[in-house]
């Protein structure tokens, strides 16, 4: 090369000296530019779609991912239509998981069952989220039921489920819980909302331990019966709660341990917390009032012993009282907390420390 060529390449470029990000940039889109085209050449020739699309095959299996992570419920036949009865395919979704370990997802829709839901150890339920996105739909029968006596292979004992975001609307089952839970251990509830839940209350737990439930709402149909929760001899932890519309919201017995941390209990006729023959229980920072004059806020009954009440908004809306301690019961407190109403309690007394108590607001 003459010095004159060599005087031209001065200040230039060549392409040995490209290095840095900018090169590097330049030829990652140049590659991602030609697998664009190759896609949409071999879409073309597959008679595939790229736009407007719509599946016009038959969903398999396969098809809806029923390997690993989620188990879809449609690829056993349930169709979400709230007419055609889906039990025996939301239940064999939840037998296929079981041997997985797996997710049982229920899309968008309202799946009508006539027997219960029953899920074995180490199986979980996932929904869209509350809202009547993904609808259970039990007729004449519980939604679902996790119970040591159906577990026999498990020695009785159900544990590890956790069930999360759908809707269980109880109008056509008003004798039923929504969900059973009996002889189990360390389950999980999350962003349910049970709907219209009558005689048979929303949720029942007894020999239980290790329970949390999570932003969980609890809907009766207002006419004074059943319970919203119903908690005997179990170890369960509530946050941020939402029972309404029976006639006991928060029905506890035993000295296991139930723990209300936040939410809304309101609008139960009878009592909205209602401790009998129970001890070692706490509520901290949650709303309570009754939904009549007649019923009463928190009561403490059948020699119930050792209950903490702290940080929370008792009403009782005018009525007989707010707190009531029958003669059988002692050693209860309320602390800290704005009482709205009478307080009763029998001859071993209630300790009430507070400075916000007053009467009723308008």
């Amino acid at each position: 090369m003459d010095r004159h060529s060599t005087d031209k390449l001065k200040g230039s470029i060549l392409p040995h000296q490209l290095r840095g990000t900018g090169y590097r940039a330049f030829l990652s889109a140049i590659a991602l530019f030609g697998c664009v085209i190759a896609f949409y050449g071999a879409a073309r020739a597959e008679g595939g779609c790229l736009q407007d699309c719509e599946f016009r095959g038959k969903t398999t299996v396969d098809d809806l991912i029923t390997k690993q992570p989620l188990t879809d419920v449609r690829a056993f036949g349930a169709k979400g239509d709230g007419v055609v009865d889906d039990t025996a395919s939301i239940q064999a979704a939840l037998n296929f998981a079981e041997g997985l370990h797996g997710v049982v997802f229920f899309p968008r829709g309202t799946f009508k069952i006539t027997s219960p839901l029953r899920i074995a150890p180490n199986v979980h339920l996932d929904g869209l989220g509350v809202g009547f996105g993904s609808v259970i739909l039990p007729f004449n029968s519980a939604g679902i039921s996790i119970r040591g006596i159906d577990l026999k292979k498990y020695n009785g004992f159900g544990f590890r489920n956790r069930i999360k975001g759908v809707t269980i609307v109880m109008k056509n089952a008003p004798e039923y819980p929504a969900i059973v839970i009996n002889n189990a251990y360390t389950l999980k509830l999350e962003d349910l909302f049970v709907f219209d839940a009558g005689k048979g209350g929303g949720i029942t737990i007894e020999g239980a331990n290790h329970v949390t439930l999570t932003d969980v709402s609890v809907y009766g149909l207002d006419n004074g019966v059943g319970a919203g929760i119903s908690i005997v001899d179990s170890d369960v932890k509530l946050y941020n709660m939402d029972i309404e519309g029976f006639r006991d919201g928060l029905l506890v017995e035993g000295d296991h341990g139930v723990h209300v941390l936040g939410g809304y209990i309101e609008r139960n006729e009878g009592y909205a917390v209602k401790f009998q023959h129970a001890s070692f229980n706490t509520v901290i920072g949650a709303r309570i009032a009754t939904g009549s004059k007649r019923g009463t806020a928190i009561g403490f009954l059948g020699d119930s012993q050792h209950n903490t009440v702290m940080g929370s908004s008792l009403n009782g809306l005018g009525g007989e009282a707010t707190l009531l301690q029958d003669e059988t019961s002692k050693n209860n407190l309320v602390i800290n907390s704005d009482i709205r109403g009478k307080v009763k309690q029998g001859d071993q007394g209630l300790a009430v420390w507070s400075d916000f108590g007053g009467p009723p607001r308008p």
